[in-house]
């Protein structure tokens, strides 16, 4: 049993050595690259959540970007619509204008030509007084005659007319 003991004794001995051996050549190496990776991956997920912290933030940002530019554009088509009103109420305002100035030049044309027409009925009225006197002058006119003058005037200033 000596010699089976001293094997065993031996054989365990060898065994630690390559136990120790392993150790030192494949175990740590094996650890270090563990950690290492390890550490790799954490560094990554931790990578991973500041870009996503980033992208959420650079989202919340383009949202309130959007959110912004549509405030302005609704601001921008009141005002074009409040433009557009008022531009309406302007011209409306011009043509009432006009149409007033229209009405004042028409009303003093018509009182100008009406002014101008009796003043040519007076002239007229004098010229036929004149007629008709001339005509009782050259001769002595009775009633009837006379009737039937004035109703010849008339009719001369109506054709005249």
């Amino acid at each position: 049993m000596n010699l089976s003991l001293l094997t065993l004794i031996i054989q365990i001995v060898s065994f630690l050595i390559l136990v120790g051996v392993l150790t030192k050549v494949l175990y740590r190496p094996l650890l270090d690259f563990l950690d290492k990776r390890s550490k790799k991956v954490q560094d990554m997920l931790e990578d991973a959540k500041r870009e996503r912290k980033q992208a959420e933030d650079e989202l919340k940002k383009s949202e309130e970007r959007l959110k912004k530019t549509k405030e302005d554009i609704l601001k921008l088509k009141e005002l074009a619509e409040l433009q557009a009103d008022e531009h309406k109420q302007k011209i409306i305002q011009d043509a009432e204008k006009e149409a007033r100035d229209i009405r004042i030049r028409s009303r003093e044309d018509i009182e100008r030509q009406v002014k101008e027409v009796k003043e040519e009925i007076k002239k007229e009225i004098g010229t036929l007084a004149v007629s008709i006197a001339e005509r009782i002058l050259d001769k002595e006119i009775k009633e009837e005659d006379h009737k039937r003058l004035i109703e010849e005037s008339i009719k001369d200033l109506s054709k005249e007319r």
